[in-house]
């Protein structure tokens, strides 16, 4: 028998077009969803016990009290789409995942992580001092979207450095500073789409090129507010296969599910993983640019991410839902 599929789109936004954008391309999936604004925990507990989601999908990483809302969905054992708490924190954190990541062999640029305490102490500041293959990139350890990043964000000696870290502990209470490779004249930028679970998840690449000229290669808010950022096909099918099998890799090794992306550079013929969007936006450019080399549109990448947390979910026996012939008849392989 089957039964109706209802999913609740959260977010920290009373209205976005991004939101109706999804409810429209889930209709297409034989889903009725709707969006919710995200106050506080309590109050969450309360709607979804109100509204009775079949399944949640959240645009937000935290209530306004600061909760890891997958942290909520989990304690309730409520079926959501994306990765779990755990993952969502360590790619949350630059800093952490690259540590996990070189504990799994996985290349990423050098660094150092400087660390201000609730007490207004400073940690990292002795091992930077040893730092010498400048130049170095700075950034903000748990920010993402380019947060924090600027064109200054790159410094070639110890004085800028000091002074750029100096400025960004009033704002921040952890950065990344990292080698910079665009010292390479070889400097690529590539980004991976990924779509399901396991060894079997759907992983598409995609080139990122920046439409303004600029000496050196950094990619700021700005840039992507004002769609001066582009995502493009990467036409060498041999570097195609190398990226996505990089980014498979690093994304597996964070255990990421259901839908994540990661960010790569090239630099002297190496991939580098620099960090993963653990919970990405869509409907988004970049998501659908990769989604485009698998010949699939925004209303069947927003369901194919749908399908595969259904799917994960009703492996582990948290929702017996079937899946809805509109969206069988979206992803007919």
């Amino acid at each position: 028998m089957r039964f109706p599929i209802s999913a609740m789109i959260l977010s920290r936004q009373m209205i976005h077009p991004r939101f109706s954008k999804m409810i429209l391309a889930l209709k297409q999936g034989g889903i009725v969803a709707t969006h919710q604004y995200v106050g506080n925990a309590d109050d969450l507990v309360v709607c979804l016990r109100r509204e009775r989601p079949s399944i949640v999908f959240s645009a937000a990483h935290y209530t306004q009290d600061q909760v890891n809302i997958h942290a909520i969905l989990e304690n309730l054992d409520w079926p959501y789409i994306g990765c779990n708490s755990g993952t969502i924190e360590l790619a949350l954190s630059k800093a952490a995942l690259k540590d996990h990541w070189r504990r799994h062999g996985i290349l990423t640029p050098d660094y150092y992580v400087i660390k201000k305490t609730s007490k207004g102490k400073v940690s990292g500041l002795d091992d930077l001092a040893r730092a010498e293959d400048f130049p170095y990139i700075v950034k903000p350890s748990k920010e993402g979207n380019s947060r924090g990043l600027r064109e200054d964000s790159i410094v070639f000696d110890k004085t800028e450095l000091d002074r750029l870290i100096a400025r960004l502990l009033d704002e921040y209470d952890e950065l990344l500073v990292e080698q910079y490779l665009g010292r390479y004249s070889d400097l690529r930028e590539f980004t991976a789409a990924m779509i399901g679970n396991g060894s079997n998840a759907l992983v598409m690449p995609a080139e990122i090129i920046i439409q303004i000229p600029r000496r050196w290669r950094i990619i700021t808010t700005s840039d992507k507010d004002e769609h001066h950022t582009m995502a493009v096909p990467i036409m060498d099918k041999e570097l195609s296969l190398k990226v996505e099998e990089k980014a498979r890799q690093a994304l597996l090794a964070a255990e990421v599910q259901d839908y994540a992306r990661c960010d790569m550079l090239m630099a002297e013929g190496k991939l580098y993983a620099i960090e993963i969007n653990g919970q990405p936006m869509i409907p988004d450019k970049w998501f659908a640019a990769c989604a485009r080399s698998e010949n699939m549109g925004d209303a069947q990448y927003v369901n194919a991410i749908f399908l595969a947390g259904m799917v994960r979910h009703a492996r582990q026996k948290l929702a017996k839902n079937d899946i809805p012939i509109e969206m069988q008849m979206l992803h007919p392989e």
